[in-house]
């Protein structure tokens, strides 16, 4: 009779509830007996998402005198509720099925934005851990997702720039621009997990990994949550670059310009704004991570020219580029710190590779344009041909992918990729009309 009333009671729960979310799973042992699963306390925190925009943390802290007698072999029951006037409902049903059960509340707050506070749901998880409870559960949408956090000595980030600029007219109608950039920024945002640990062998010494680097413990510094992630601002970069530019106007409807750069961009974490999620190989150890950024191309060659035609109004221009590889990161498909981040990076001869340490094939491309304009109305009407890399070069990427052998590539390893989707588009030709008023 007790096991209907209970199940009766978690019935009217779920029919009355606007937005019911109730989770009732009473499993019986084969005496007919229901029960936590539990030779300890179970304590469990449910957010409720209320109808009325409110949400709260239910933390159920179970006695251990009440449940051990019959809590052998027994799945834990998990209980939610969508409204706050259930409340009563629900309490009712867990003290009923579970004698000297606690149910602790709290809640987030009155109003849509209850639903959105992360913050405000770990300020209501530490309190409700310090009053016994043992394992946290929410219901209330991202004020209970996972927990970030921003490193209590967060600083904004800063760029200390250098600039010198040198133009000269070599001819008429020449002239020659060199121009040097110095930057180094400090204080670059990155992410790390705040609640992991180094593992320790017996004598205290740090474990290592497959690929000779150090390795993380399985059990978290705060059992009570699992990742943590933080906002650091230790992250930094360094850009230097000279840029050659000649620009010359040959005739009245002729002129053009070349432009060559040299640049060096290095960083410890080029993930800017963190979209990638955490990307060192060990979050809490930078100094291994400071290399090329992936923004590094050392030469770009820019040419630019237009001729306004003396024939029917035509114009032709174009541009000619070309650029150097860009770097990449060979990683072991395998996570073999165990920080549940796959940027784990391979050993070879002792060596443990280097962030971006392999590069993209070289990039170039001639686009080139034909227009024709026409006098209408108030305007002018310009029909237009275009052909983009006109002379089809191939600009192929390359196989990332290191392999699961953590001294040895695979043999597909830096190779060319020949599908389609991964190379620059092919020689591609474009007609538009184009009227400007």
């Amino acid at each position: 009779m007790q096991k209907f009333i209970a199940c009766f009671v978690c019935i009217l729960a779920l029919l009355a509830a606007a937005m019911p979310v109730i989770i009732a799973e009473d499993k019986q042992n084969s005496t007919g007996n229901s029960t936590l699963n539990q030779t300890q306390n179970i304590a469990e925190n449910v957010t409720l998402n209320e109808t009325e925009n409110a949400s709260q943390n239910i933390a159920l802290d179970a006695d251990r005198n009440a449940t051990k007698a019959e809590g052998a072999g027994q799945n834990t029951t998990q209980i939610g509720v969508s409204a706050s006037q259930h409340t009563k409902v629900l309490r009712a049903g867990f003290e009923k099925t579970h004698p000297g059960g606690k149910i602790l509340v709290n809640y987030a707050g009155v109003t849509g934005d209850a639903f959105k506070n992360p913050a405000k749901g770990k300020e209501l998880a530490l309190a409700q851990i310090d009053a016994g409870a043992d394992i946290i559960f929410h219901a209330s949408g991202s004020t209970g997702l996972g927990v970030f956090a921003i490193a209590p000595n967060y600083k904004n980030p800063y760029t200390d720039r250098l600039t010198l600029g040198w133009e000269q007219q070599l001819a008429k109608d020449t002239a020659l621009n060199v121009d040097f950039t110095y930057a180094k920024s400090y204080q670059l945002e990155r992410l790390q997990d705040a609640n992991i640990q180094y593992a320790t062998n017996p004598d205290g010494s740090i474990k290592t990994a497959a690929n000779g680097q150090p390795m993380y413990s399985s059990t978290r510094p705060d059992p009570f949550y699992g990742r943590i992630t933080e906002y650091m601002s230790d992250a930094q970069s360094k850009y230097t670059a000279v840029v050659v530019t000649l620009r010359r106007q040959f005739t009245e409807r002729l002129f053009g310009f070349a432009s060559v750069t040299w640049s060096q961009d290095f960083d410890n974490d080029s993930n800017e704004r963190n979209y990638s999620g955490i990307q060192a190989q060990d979050s809490h150890n930078l100094s291994n991570e400071w290399a090329y950024s992936i923004r590094d191309q050392r030469w770009k060659i820019a040419l630019n020219g237009v001729w306004n035609t003396p024939w029917w109004g035509l114009s032709l221009s174009g541009v000619y580029h070309y650029y150097t590889g860009s770097p990449f990161t060979p990683y072991t498909s395998s996570d073999l710190n165990n920080d549940g981040n796959f940027t784990d990076r391979p050993t070879v001869n002792g060596v443990n590779l280097g962030r971006n340490s392999y590069r993209y094939p070289d990039f170039a491309s001639l686009d080139l344009r034909l227009q024709k304009a026409f006098a209408l109305g108030p305007g002018s009407l310009s029909l237009i041909a275009e052909c983009f890399n006109c002379g089809n070069n191939a600009n192929w990427s390359v196989n990332t992918a290191w392999g699961s052998n953590t001294s040895t590539p695979g043999s597909s390893f830096d190779s060319r990729l020949l599908n389609s989707s991964t190379i620059a588009f092919p020689r591609t030709y474009q007609f538009a009309i184009r009227y400007d008023f």
